[in-house]
């Protein structure tokens, strides 16, 4: 998908698979609809081009209204992401949901955390 001002966003369906597969399997689990979150990997080509290739789960908790990922968690499945995947980088995150809420600011900046710590 490429936008009016020419950057490439490359979405593989494995991305999309993972994504479904977490929110239903957590909907199924508990009986409704719950926030789901997770780490984007992929290759960036310069600033133009952009292709999600996987992604995995992040767990989390709420504290004081601001979402906490486990970085104990994240750093342990990265590093076994590493081995397979050697040449893809940390790019973002997920979240399910219809709208922005306003913990998604503390989550975007805990998963920011993620990739500078990186």
């Amino acid at each position: 998908m490429t936008n009016s001002r020419g950057f490439t966003v490359i979405i593989h369906p494995l991305v999309i698979f993972n994504i479904s597969d977490h929110f239903i399997r957590v909907k199924a689990q508990i009986g409704h609809s719950q926030l789901v979150i997770g780490a984007l990997f992929g290759t960036q080509d310069g600033i133009r081009t952009i292709e999600l290739l996987t992604s995995f789960e992040l767990l989390y908790t709420i504290t004081e209204d601001k979402y906490e990922v486990d970085m104990a968690l994240y750093k342990s499945k990265e590093e076994q992401f590493k081995q397979v995947f050697s040449g893809l980088d940390f790019l973002g995150w997920y979240s399910s949901g219809e709208s922005t809420e306003k913990n998604d600011s503390s989550t975007n900046g805990a998963n920011c955390r993620l990739h500078y710590l990186l």
